[in-house]
């Protein structure tokens, strides 16, 4: 676990080093050009940036061992600073609209658009897929919510870069009007990215399923001296899942016979699905035919 959180500590450092650097460049040279999908997808940067302090800022509590007031651990911290990406990303999506709004009301000067605004974009929409990429491939070997849904965010921002490119050329080729419609569709993908990150911290939080209770049926009832297997729950997040089920055992068996078949249930589970954390099995005597 101590391992993880390095390696996680580690991915958020370069990350957010990598995205305050972008996010920089781009309002920079979106200001000097006075484009406005420019300093929008800069902006949308900064919250790259700020995503990853929040993940590290979590890091500190979201992976503390459980404790007497939190039994099941602190993992859904993780949970609800992905919720706060989401967030993030919102507003972001009112800052884009509202800069294409000023845009296309006329109160913005004329564009400057050159070589050098194709070679600023491309450069750092190649810096934005690195980190995306990187991101999501680390999110998944170490169990991380958090950094998969930062990847997420991430990749919403090579949605905005890729939009501001195509706005940019048409400005170039005489559609100056493009580079606030541009925006405008930017902020929408922007804002549906949002809402996909949103939905997946929903399941968590309401404690649906996290594992096929079909499979962990099945597990079960294979393991020598379970005779079937009902009321299976699931909870938790990704990493860290807490399993509660109830097995039939023949009722001549004694506790402690009743006892080690439970234990070789919760053994066999632990083994055969990763990122379980705990599991509770509660036995009964099945009925006699």
């Amino acid at each position: 676990m101590e391992n993880n959180i390095r390696q996680i500590r580690q991915v958020l450092i370069y990350t957010m080093v990598l995205n305050l650097t972008v996010s920089g460049f781009k309002i920079v040279y979106g200001m000097m050009t006075h484009s406005v999908s420019i300093y929008s997808d800069g902006f949308h940067s900064v919250f790259d940036g700020l995503s990853n302090v929040v993940g590290l800022v979590g890091l500190r509590f979201a992976y503390n061992p459980p404790d007497s007031e939190h039994p099941y651990g602190h993992k859904k911290v993780e949970i609800l600073l992905t919720v706060m990406i989401s967030l993030m990303m919102f507003f972001a999506c009112f800052e884009i609209f509202k800069n294409v709004y000023t845009s296309l009301t006329g109160k913005t000067p004329e564009l400057k658009i050159s070589v050098e605004s194709f070679i600023v974009m491309i450069s750092t929409l190649a810096i934005n897929l690195f980190v995306c990429t990187y991101e999501k491939r680390m999110g998944q070997k170490l169990n991380s919510d958090f950094l998969i849904a930062d990847s997420a965010h991430t990749k919403s921002d090579i949605y905005v870069t890729s939009g501001v490119l195509v706005g940019l050329a048409l400005s170039k080729l005489g559609l100056p009007h493009i580079d606030p419609v541009v925006g405008a569709v930017v902020g929408v993908m922007v804002a549906w990215a949002g809402v996909s990150i949103l939905k997946s911290t929903i399941s968590v939080l309401i404690d649906a399923n996290q594992i096929d209770t079909e499979l962990l049926r099945e597990i079960s009832c294979k393991t020598e001296g379970v005779a079937g297997c009902h009321k299976i729950r699931t909870r938790g997040a990704r990493g860290c899942v807490f399993v509660d089920l109830h097995i039939f055992v023949d009722p001549s068996l004694t506790v402690a016979r009743g006892h080690e078949i439970a234990h070789i249930v919760v053994n066999a589970i632990k083994r055969e699905m990763d990122g379980v954390a705990d599991v509770v099995v509660h036995v009964e005597p099945a009925k006699k035919t």
